[in-house]
């Protein structure tokens, strides 16, 4: 029976997944046959699948500030409104360089793929590590609008991959997965905004948030009869911890644990 992993975006969020992934992979030494990766998920699931949970842990253990993954420019708003971006995400992109290894991937045989959106046709495209420019895909991926620049891969340009595939369910069945495991990084209810001010950068993103939480809530709902049966396991987070990019060693901590505890609650109760 061929088995899958899908991680999903949700920026410091993405943080519960590695607590998730830690105990699957520590605690009942689960591996799977295939790793699927979107946006934020795209480096915990390529990093999973290289068998570096360990590092990955230590990665994100080790973000207790947002200038380890992007740097703010002097004048921010002023540059931002002569570009399409607002931050420097060079100490992601370096992070990504530094830990994926992609000869180790191809030799661990398993199938990894990272989705990216293509500017240019408004479609997803998934990305292998046999392929040339994977890394450039992989850093595409957690480029989230607005926020990141995209990449440049062929002749294509490449963002988040978030944008156009909410959970990948139906891409792992085209790889020939029978069971599924789904690790969201937002909860499966929408979250009461709580903020008494509006931004356009807060409205822009809950924009996009609640666009995406019906996108994969609707996408889910096709496959109701394979959750009952326990064929796809999904574990979330009972509620977000973080804004988007908003790294606090609290708050990732946080979620780690949660990620911990929600995946031992589904063994517990589904049996993995």
């Amino acid at each position: 029976m061929k088995t899958a992993v899908i991680l999903t975006g949700g920026g410091a969020n993405a943080a519960f997944q590695v607590g998730a992934l830690e105990f699957l992979t520590k605690r009942l030494e689960m591996e799977w046959d295939i790793y699927l990766g979107i946006s934020a998920g795209a480096l915990n699931a390529v990093m999973a699948a290289q068998g570096d949970v360990d590092r990955l842990v230590d990665i994100w253990s080790g973000l207790d500030s947002h200038r380890k993954i992007y740097r703010k420019p002097p004048l921010s708003y002023a540059v931002y409104l002569r570009r399409y971006w607002k931050y420097n995400n060079s100490p992601l992109r370096d992070l990504i360089r530094e830990n994926v290894d992609v000869e180790r991937l191809n030799a661990r045989g398993r199938v990894v793929r990272v989705c990216a959106t293509c500017w240019d046709t408004g479609e997803p495209r998934w990305f292998g590590p046999e392929e040339d420019g994977f890394l450039d895909a992989v850093i595409a991926s957690t480029s989230i609008p607005f926020y990141f620049k995209m990449r440049q891969i062929g002749n294509n340009r490449y963002f988040d991959g978030g944008l156009t595939t909410a959970v990948a369910v139906d891409d792992a069945l085209k790889l020939g997965a029978e069971k599924i495991v789904l690790i969201l990084a937002s909860p499966r209810c929408l979250p009461r905004e709580m903020s008494p001010i509006v931004s356009a950068h807060l409205m822009g993103e809950r924009t996009i948030e609640i666009m995406l939480h019906q996108l994969r809530e609707t996408r889910l709902s096709l496959h109701g009869k394979m959750e009952e049966r326990g064929d796809l396991v999904v574990i979330a987070p009972e509620r977000k911890f973080s804004r988007t990019i908003k790294f606090s060693r609290d708050h990732i901590f946080e979620a780690m644990e949660h990620g911990w505890t929600e995946a031992r609650e589904k063994w517990l109760y589904q049996k993995l």
